[in-house]
């Protein structure tokens, strides 16, 4: 899972059973938690806002090549109170790691369990090359919006080479600051023009390519998230409070999975980022050690206590009013027909040769 030269994705899977896995160490949603240690020996997890009981939205095995965290597990805590939702504390990303396999203990706490009516599903994962990585990024770069005076230049990709999903961004970033004054153009075309997102496009994009995964994982100093949207992306400053490292990304869940469980419904967040320390640092003494979580859409968004963002970027809660609901669908509409007139020109063309 380490190798910047592949991305893990994965897909939740019902099953009767979690620890009947090919893995040492189980992954999984909605269930209880598997320790590496006893939890008498540490507090249960509770929001920070309300002190209730968190729920955990999921358990991942992400082991390391280092002695120290060769069996380690991320726990993804939630809690379900729609006051605390509008607030900094209501999502918090936890790590274990043992040095040896450690026996599982399950917790006996079972207001950890976020969809009790549901059963549990195991992430199943699937293994996606760089080779293969940057083909979809090259095909996502032609949903990108172009200046309106190159509207009618065709996108040539067969001597581009992306190393990574960086340079998509930076190409489109760099675009829309060269982007000429369109005040000739009329209001509706202009509106149309400042509304495109084309991170978003990029994101749609790798979801419709890969329907349902819930989890991109590449831990690396050199990846980076897939973001949900252009807007209000934070300068990430998350500092290791132990060894001082700057934390990295780990990996991401996509709000896909936000339409398997009725509880999580209301929530709008467009995606989760986990930055992790790049040492995984034993810390002596704490079982439990707690890392960074950034809640992430195009309209409202939140961060876990200890993640710094740029001064400039302006934080806001999470309204769940119908309002903004309606209008998150409607722009999303708008970008689904964008993607399917590009497909069909690209369909037309083809049919051409």
């Amino acid at each position: 899972m380490n190798n910047k030269e592949e991305i893990v994705i994965g897909y939740l899977e019902q099953t009767d059973d979690i620890l009947n896995i090919d893995d040492e160490l189980p992954s999984y949603a909605n269930g209880l938690p598997y320790f590496l240690e006893n939890e008498d020996k540490f507090e249960p997890i509770k929001c920070q806002q309300c002190g209730n009981q968190m729920k955990m939205l999921l358990q991942i095995y992400a082991p390391l090549n280092k002695k120290h965290a060769s069996f380690r597990e991320i726990y993804v805590f939630l809690c379900l109170n729609e006051q605390c939702s509008k607030n900094n504390s209501s999502v918090r990303v936890f790590r274990m790691q043992s040095q040896q396999k450690p026996q599982l203990l399950q917790s006996k706490n079972k207001e950890y369990i976020l969809s009790p009516q549901n059963k549990s599903f195991i992430i199943d994962t699937e293994i996606i090359s760089a080779k293969e990585n940057n083909n979809e990024l090259q095909v996502a770069e032609e949903l990108l919006p172009t200046n309106f005076d190159d509207e009618d230049k065709d996108v040539d990709l067969k001597n581009v080479k992306f190393d990574n999903e960086n340079k998509i961004y930076e190409n489109y970033l760099k675009s829309t600051e060269e982007k000429e004054d369109i005040n000739e153009l009329d209001g509706l075309e202009q509106d149309q023009q400042n509304n495109i997102d084309g991170c978003f496009l990029i994101y749609q994009h790798f979801l419709t390519q890969y329907p349902n995964h819930i989890v991109r994982y590449c831990f690396d100093s050199q990846s980076k998230p897939l973001w949900f949207s252009d807007k209000k992306q934070p300068q990430i400053d998350s500092k290791c409070p132990h060894c001082k490292k700057n934390k990295i990304f780990e990996f991401q869940i996509n709000n896909s999975i936000l339409t398997y469980f009725p509880e999580l419904y209301n929530l709008e967040w467009g995606a989760l980022y986990i930055y992790s320390c790049p040492s995984s640092c034993q810390v002596g003494g704490q079982i439990l050690i707690e890392e960074t979580i950034y809640a992430h859409s195009d309209e409202q968004e939140f961060i876990s206590p200890n993640l710094k963002v740029d001064p400039n970027t302006k934080l806001v809660s999470i309204n769940t009013n119908k309002s903004n609901k309606q209008k998150q669908q409607i722009q999303q509409q708008q970008q689904q027909q964008q993607i399917q007139q590009k497909i069909d020109e690209k369909d037309e063309e083809d049919d051409d040769w």
